[in-house]
């Protein structure tokens, strides 16, 4: 009996030997990894890392990484990675953000009591009471066990990591389940180091866009340059599939289009739309945002709302998710125009829509500056123009009181009609006796000379009254007004 126990406490120093040994050797892989973990380039980096290492040590082989938001109230999925494959689309349809509501997830209960929580999926009892978002991913992803940590910092949880198995159940001990727990809670500082240097570089880098496109802004010429940055911005964000810049058009009465561009091919469409004209009228899209200063949001059942000319081009370009917003410029009591901004997959969410009206914050007074520059432009090449005409009206005047033939004389007046308008034949007619007597035709196209002497020898033997029933010619001369067909 004395050399049993012995023997039984030689095993049980082993034991701890062996115990101490290997606590030992995983605590300096840990060091290691820790190590590792603070000269993270990226949270990419970090969870690919601590993948290995939690597959590797325990088991596991599915990880998820949630961002706790207090002041909006949500849990948000940052990360997910998986040893064996997994179908991106199985992630995005299970892994959402999630209202801190207790009730909605195993994950927000723990973010919210800042405690661990394990579960074994494959046993009923615990799957029929857990809650619709978690049963989704137990069933999509095949998960059969489950461990939620809490990520402690400053006594408040700011991230919740879940642990998953898929190939094989781990039966974890509560000594296991310790030292994973301890070792999450140690990376704490080390994931707040990476997540702070990520969002640093990532605001350097947004910054640093930020002031090119400024720059690009800046060096914008017309419009259409200006609204293609815009374009080009808008499909940055992702998730957009198509943009239309529409701007209010005072002769027209209506909204026009100055640019489109898809992500899908549609040149014929990008053709036949440039320079249409939306309506300005409520029951058409754009028209509603416009009259009503107001941003308007169209999925496929409120667009039936609409005029039918809208519904059909909603369903043509196989829209899912539209907005029509309209350009509102400081200063102006009323829109400029409208902007349409639509996806042909998935929805415009909050996010997204907020990201697109701070672009448009960025791009408003440049576009608007840019407008009023092509306005003036406009009005001054009109005023330009008016000043060449009248110039070149007073030189024609000068030069034919100074001509003394007759022939000549009409011939002037005949070759400056066809300068100034663009005609190929122009003739005169003089009341004669009660006819319109053909006095000079001519041309200034060498092709058409033949037509032009054949249309004076026709009237030259003809007789063409000065009435109203004689033809175009007469109508204009009795009525004193032009006519043009």
């Amino acid at each position: 009996q004395l050399v049993e126990t012995e023997r039984e406490r030689a095993d049980a120093l082993l034991l701890a030997k062996d115990s101490a040994e290997a606590s030992a050797k995983l605590a300096k892989r840990q060091q290691k990894l820790m190590a590792s973990i603070a000269v993270s380039e990226s949270m990419d980096d970090l969870f690919d890392k601590l993948m290995l290492h939690l597959h590797r040590e325990w088991g596991f082989d599915l990880i998820q990484f949630q961002q706790v938001d207090w002041e909006e109230g949500v849990l948000s999925s940052k990360f997910f990675r998986s040893i064996t494959p997994v179908d991106p689309a199985d992630v995005k349809a299970v892994f959402n953000d999630v209202p801190l509501k207790d009730e909605l997830s195993a994950a927000v209960s723990v973010a919210i009591k800042g405690k661990r929580f394990y579960a074994d999926s494959r046993k009923t009892s615990n799957l029929d009471k857990a809650s619709d978002i978690d049963r989704k991913a137990v069933e999509t992803l095949n998960i059969k066990e489950n461990l939620f940590l809490p990520i402690i910092s400053q006594e408040q949880c700011h991230w919740v990591i879940q642990l998953g198995v898929t190939q094989k159940k781990l039966n974890l001990s509560r000594s296991s389940l310790n030292e994973v727990s301890l070792f999450v809670s140690q990376l704490a500082s080390q994931i707040l180091l990476v997540n702070r240097k990520t969002e640093l570089e990532s605001l350097r880098y947004e910054q640093a866009r930020q002031i090119e496109l400024i720059r690009q802004i800046s060096q914008a010429s017309s419009l259409d340059e200006i609204l293609d940055l815009l374009c080009s911005e808008l499909f940055r964000l992702g998730g957009i599939d198509g943009v239309l810049t529409n701007l209010f058009d005072v002769d027209e009465k209506a909204l026009v289009c100055e640019k489109l561009q898809f992500n899908f091919d549609q040149d014929a469409v990008e053709l036949a739309y440039h320079r249409f004209k939306f309506p300005i009228a409520e029951t058409c899209v754009n028209g509603y945002a416009f009259s009503n200063r107001c941003s308007l949001l169209v999925d496929k059942r409120s667009i039936e709302l609409f005029e039918e000319k809208s519904q059909k081009r909603f369903q043509r370009w196989n829209m899912n998710h539209l907005v029509v917003m309209p350009l509102l410029f400081s200063g102006i009591d009323h829109p400029s125009g409208t902007m349409m901004v639509f996806t042909r997959t998935g929805t415009l969410g909050a996010d997204l829509l907020k990201r697109i009206d701070d672009l448009l914050v960025i791009f408003s007074e440049p576009i608007r500056n840019i407008i009023n520059f092509e306005t003036l432009k406009r009005k001054e090449a009109v005023l330009d123009r008016a000043v060449d005409t009248r110039r070149r009206f007073l030189e024609f005047t000068q030069n034919i009181s100074e001509i003394s033939s007759t022939e000549t004389f009409y011939q002037q007046i005949i070759n400056q009609v066809l300068e100034w308008f663009g005609f190929d034949i122009a003739f005169i007619m003089l009341e004669s006796q009660g006819n319109l007597a053909m006095t000079y035709c001519d041309t200034k196209n060498n092709k058409l000379q033949t037509l032009s002497d054949s249309i004076q020898h026709y009237y030259e033997n003809v007789d063409y009254p000065a009435k109203l029933i004689a033809g175009a010619a007469g109508v204009a001369y009795a009525n004193n007004k032009s006519i043009y067909f």
